[in-house]
């Protein structure tokens, strides 16, 4: 990143957290939704990015997902009968499913 920054230039980090450093994640989104992926906390945040950027500032956007995770339930929803041919019963409702579980984690 260093190279692609101007002097003084601003790096913008937007990512998902973890309120705890635990590197675990439920089974269904390890298999299904992010094979492998890791949700870091702010310590791992801080910790991996120490020496590198400097924490301006950060806000959390928990409660504000919710309504993100709803427009793309409702936009997925609107365009099923488009995709569905594509991907399938299975895919609709494993989706449907992450999406759903998701929005309830964050209210």
């Amino acid at each position: 990143m260093d190279e692609c920054l101007a002097d003084g230039g601003l790096f913008l980090l937007d990512t998902v957290g973890n309120r705890f450093s635990d590197n675990s994640t439920d089974a269904f989104t390890e298999k299904y939704i992010f094979p492998n992926g890791v949700i870091p906390s702010v310590k791992q945040i801080g910790e991996a990015t120490e020496r590198l950027l400097v924490m301006e500032d950060w806000h959390n956007f928990g409660p504000d997902y919710d309504h993100t995770l709803m427009a793309w339930h409702e936009n997925f929803e609107e365009g099923w009968d488009e995709l569905q041919s594509r991907y399938g019963d299975t895919f609709y409702r494993m989706w449907r499913y992450y999406l759903l579980s998701s929005a309830a984690s964050v209210r």
